[in-house]
This record gives C-alpha cells, sequence and structure tokens, in this order.
C-alpha cells in the first residue's frame, strides 16, 4: 500500500464527515442561487422576453394576500411568474430572506376560452393530430380556462407552501426552501449512513477478503440503493402530510375556498385524464409508424391542412353575430406525415411531454402530489422520466402520494370538521 492509500485508511471516518458537512453546506449556500436558476429555466417566454402575469392573476394576489399576515416587505418577496408547464411550482421561502417565487401555468391568465391565443398551442401534429375546432381541440380549450374560485385556491395553496401565515396564525412547519434543503440533505445522509453501514460491515465480517471484488460492489451497490430508497419513502410520506397539511390550512381560510379546492382538484383530474388518453394515442402513433416503416418523405404544411378543413366543412352563420364556425374533421395525420415531423420538429416541448408519465388513466399523480412534481431528489427524477423503466417500476410499487383524488375526498369531509 503506498502512503495515499494508508493516509485514507487511517482517516477515512474523518474524510467522510468531512465530505458530509462540506456537502450539507454547500447545498444551503447553494440553494438561493438554484431557485434562481429553476425559476429562469422554466419561466415562459414571449419572443424573447419573460411574458408578464395577467391582470386577473394579479387582482386574484392581491386579494388573497389580504388573507394572510404579510408585511410590506413579504409582498415585495412575492413573484408571480408564468411557466410553459400545466403544474404550478413554489421556489424561496416568504420567512427567510430572499425571493419567494409562485410559478403558475401560462393559461391560468385567461378569462375564457375565446383568449386563448390558438396558434401557440400547436395543433395538427403528431403529438395532437387535431384541430381548434374539432371535439379534442374544444374540449382541450376548454379544460384551459380555470375557473376564478379555483384559481384563488391554488394561490392560497402556494403562499401556505411558502411558509406564508393566514389570519388565524396557521403556517406549514417548512417551507418549500426548507423541503428542498431537507430532501437533498436526507440524499447526502442516506450516502453517509451507507458509508458508515459498509465500513461497519467490513470491520466485522472482514468482507474484502472473503468475496470477490464483483461481488463486494454488488453488495456495496445495493446497500446505497437501499439507503437512497429508504429516503425516497421518509421524504414521500413528509411531503405527502405537507400537501394534505396545506389544503387543510386554506379550507380554514372559508368556505369559498374549499368549494374552490374541489373545483381545483375535479379540474386537475379531468386534465390529467384528457392528456393521459393523449399520451396512449401517442404511444399507439409510435408503434404504427415504427411497425408500418414508413420511410417516404411528404410534404406537408399545418397551415394547408387548415384551409382544406375549412374548404370541406359547411359554414354555419348565425343571425346574431355572423360568426364563422368551420366544422372540423377528426381525422388523424398520415402516418407517413407525422414521422416526417417527429424528425423535423424542433420545438420537443409537447413530444416529450407526452412520454412522460407522471400520472395513471384515472388522472392521480404516480410520483409526487400536485405542485411537487418539480423538485431535487427520486421524486422529481422519476415525474419526469429520468429513471429507467425497470427502477420506475420497482418505485411505483411502494410510491404513494398526495394525489388529487386523495385532496379531493378530503376537502369533501372536511364541510363539517373544519369550516366554521
Amino acid at each position: 500500500m503506498n502512503k495515499f492509500s494508508i493516509f485514507f485508511a487511517k482517516h477515512s471516518q474523518k474524510l467522510a464527515l468531512l465530505c458530509a458537512a462540506t456537502a450539507c453546506s454547500l447545498s444551503y449556500y447553494v440553494q438561493p442561487y438554484y431557485e434562481v436558476l429553476c425559476r429562469w429555466s422554466v419561466t415562459r417566454l414571449d419572443v424573447e422576453w419573460e411574458a408578464k402575469p395577467s391582470e386577473r392573476i394579479l387582482r386574484i394576489t392581491k386579494e388573497i394576500c389580504s388573507q394572510f399576515n404579510m408585511t410590506d416587505y413579504q409582498k415585495s418577496q412575492l413573484d408571480i411568474f408564468l411557466t410553459p408547464v400545466d403544474e404550478s411550482l413554489v421556489l424561496g421561502s416568504l420567512r427567510s430572506p430572499g425571493y419567494a417565487f409562485i410559478g403558475l401555468p401560462y393559461f391560468f391568465g385567461y378569462e375564457s376560452p375565446s383568449e386563448i391565443p390558438l396558434d401557440s398551442l400547436d395543433f395538427y401534429r403528431p403529438y395532437f393530430p387535431y384541430g381548434p375546432f374539432s371535439k379534442i381541440g374544444k374540449d382541450r380549450l376548454d379544460l384551459m380556462n380555470l375557473p376564478e374560485s379555483a384559481l384563488k385556491f391554488l394561490i392560497a395553496r402556494e403562499i401556505i407552501r411558502l411558509q406564508g401565515v393566514t389570519i388565524t396564525d396557521q403556517k406549514l412547519p417548512l417551507s418549500a426552501r426548507s423541503q428542498s434543503l431537507l430532501t437533498i440533505n436526507s440524499i447526502i445522509g442516506s450516502f453517509y449512513l451507507s458509508y458508515q453501514t459498509i465500513f461497519l460491515l467490513n470491520r466485522t465480517t472482514r468482507l474484502p477478503l472473503r468475496v470477490s471484488i464483483a461481488s463486494k460492489l454488488l453488495i456495496y451497490t445495493f446497500i446505497y440503493l437501499s439507503g437512497l430508497f429508504f429516503q425516497h419513502q421518509i421524504i414521500l410520506a413528509w411531503r405527502r402530510y405537507c400537501c394534505l397539511r396545506a389544503d387543510q390550512i386554506v379550507c380554514s381560510l372559508g368556505e369559498s375556498f374549499r368549494q374552490g379546492g374541489l373545483q381545483y382538484y375535479d379540474w386537475r383530474l379531468r386534465w390529467n385524464q384528457f392528456w393521459a388518453e393523449r399520451q396512449e394515442e401517442f404511444k399507439e402513433r409510435k408503434r404504427l409508424i415504427k411497425a408500418n416503416n414508413h420511410d417516404e418523405t411528404v410534404s406537408y404544411d399545418p397551415v394547408m391542412k387548415h384551409q382544406l378543413e375549412n374548404e370541406k366543412s359547411a359554414e354555419r352563420n348565425t343571425t346574431q353575430t355572423d360568426y364563422y364556425l368551420p366544422k372540423s374533421e377528426d381525422a388523424p395525420l398520415d402516418l407517413s406525415v407525422m414521422k416526417q415531423q417527429l424528425s423535423n420538429d424542433k420545438n420537443q416541448t409537447n413530444t416529450n411531454y407526452l412520454q412522460r408519465n407522471r400520472f395513471n388513466v384515472s388522472g392521480n399523480e404516480l410520483w409526487a402530489g400536485d405542485g411537487d412534481g418539480i423538485n431535487l431528489g427520486w421524486t422529481g427524477m422519476l415525474a419526469i422520466g429520468l429513471m429507467p423503466r425497470i427502477i420506475s417500476s420497482l418505485f411505483s410499487l411502494f410510491s404513494s402520494p398526495a394525489t388529487s383524488s386523495q385532496r379531493y375526498n378530503q376537502l369533501t369531509e372536511l364541510e363539517v370538521k373544519t369550516i366554521t
């Protein structure tokens, strides 16, 4: 053994503790910068500039803030921004220096489906081969219109998750920033405890002298994965409690918030079910494309398809408004066209979204509760589809987040127990 190996063997415990303490300290100081980076990475852009929240969102936020004991400084901390995804996001804390970010889906700012710009929704694409006036297209536009009472509940819930204090002096034990720090530090702690387990195993059983290198590596890997698995289960149970508790605190503000919560989770279930159906359709199209092996190139223009659709449709004019509404055909695109678009489409946002596995066919979340999908740790990687299918299948057997159905049922039962 050389000098370096001897030094490492003598001081391995001290080095392991030093590395763990350094990693925890580094995560604490890096956390505010990570929050800002995450905020800008998921911000919706309008051309080259950040899309601003609508008057509807700003008005409701100002109204909701009156339900909380917030100082002027805390109100200035609160930063509402729009995201291109369909899930809300909270970063930071109202109880510590720095910003407190709330990210809302961009379409929550629309008062009605007629305000939604159709050119930004990528109709007639392989992942959504329907027109805006088709039945499925209309269902999509209708779902993008969130009721105002549901939006009030959502904004109040997100302020609670930032550890805002209600007028009844209720709050969560940890803010979103503390939750994130708890997650990353628990991962570091699981690695440290796994190392201590391996160290104790080597000292008591002399494992390196009894088994081969391959077997030793397999045992070490199993110990580390077991530590991460138990860490994931503990954090998942804690996040589940915080999700359910946040809903209870919001409902304590009044009956109108409970009704808004029921509307919101009913909407969330219908939204997830809608995209779960699109996921299955997209998988089937990809399977057919691979099975039929369409190699021919086809010249295709979605604008031309829309014009042809209008020409084939009968005009429907009303005497009151003379509004022209073309009759849309729900016929899917040709498989060769789909293959060409999948290879040439530079905007893979919707494609990647459909390839994710965040919820089941009933609309319930698989890995993380609503609003917790974008975070550090195993739940975040599972939610965005970064983990191999074998590991995802294993974790799905033990994953029990606060699903939208459970949160909806909780609000139903709170009618007599909490609301006065």
